[in-house]
């Protein structure tokens, strides 16, 4: 193994995230792990090595709690925050292979092995380039990025390694998934692997947007037909209120008729039913 592409590096640890290179990151650390390999970082020229924990890991030995693929790193600002914290922007350069451990104390130090990536097969690199380019070209909102600010920069980039990191570092897939395009080391492989998880997403996202469409659907019907209920049952009402006016205005013309009252006072009786009539339906 050639020398020259071993290097010593402190190492740091950052939770919750998978880096990948060309890309990066402002966040907060508090760790005394973490404070204690940026303050030794400044001896390395601020390059540190990012380790990516296993999660439930099933060794004692240091070196067993990590992915073996870690991220040489370039901190570009280190600042001292209240409360024993850095708040730090890191630049996430290359993958590096994780060899073995220099010291532990006042932080770990590794050795670490780089330009550890490979092209893989030429003739496949950028026929896979131009078909995930081509996914890439739909509607944004269809995009299943994380990070829907990156897309510009996802669609402009021209360099098949650093779309397929940049893809790797947004994409909405699983942990698992991230974890395994972190350790691909062969180009054309990650491309492949990208590409059927940018499809992969891309169809879950289309599901995900017709049952979404279904129930707006859904509801908008439901509102709708309990509009049009209500509406119905006011105009049966307002029918039934009418009706039962009509037959009592018709059984009080029989009555007045019927009463053999005097023709003059009969015709006034039947006057005033016709004028209660008309204010009723009004």
């Amino acid at each position: 193994m050639d020398e020259m592409n071993i290097m010593e590096l402190p190492a740091i640890v950052i939770d919750e995230l998978i880096p990948f290179p060309n890309s990066e990151v402002r966040l907060d650390l508090s760790s005394k792990k973490a404070t204690d390999g940026l303050k030794l970082a400044e001896q390395y020229q601020n390059s540190v090595v990012v380790l990516i924990p296993i999660k439930n890991p099933k060794s004692d030995y240091i070196l067993d709690n990590y992915q073996h693929i870690g991220i040489k790193s370039k901190i570009l600002i280190n600042m001292a925050m209240p409360g024993n914290q850095r708040r730090v922007k890191i630049s996430f350069e290359e993958r590096v292979l994780i060899k073995e451990i220099v010291s532990e104390k006042p932080a770990l130090v590794l050795n670490v092995q780089t330009n550890i990536c490979k092209r893989g097969n030429e003739e496949e690199i950028q026929p896979l380039f131009n078909l995930i380019q081509k996914e890439l070209s739909v509607d944004r909102n269809e995009l299943p990025f994380e990070n829907k600010d990156l897309i510009n920069r996802v669609i402009a980039e021209t360099d098949p390694e650093k779309l397929s990191n940049l893809l790797a570092s947004i994409l909405k897939i699983p942990y698992v998934k991230k974890i395994e395009c972190l350790n691909c080391l062969v180009l054309s492989e990650r491309l492949k692997l990208i590409l059927s998880e940018l499809n992969l997403q891309k169809f879950y996202n289309e599901i995900e947007n017709k049952i979404d469409n279904d129930v707006k659907q859904s509801i908008n019907e439901n509102q709708k037909e309990f509009y049009l209920r209500e509406k119905m049952k006011a105009i049966q009402n307002e029918l039934g209120d009418s009706a039962k006016k009509d037959e009592d205005i018709e059984k009080l013309r029989e009555l007045i008729l019927n009463a053999g009252m005097p023709k003059e006072i009969e015709e006034v009786a039947l006057k005033e039913l016709n004028r209660y009539r008309s204010s009723s339906f009004n």
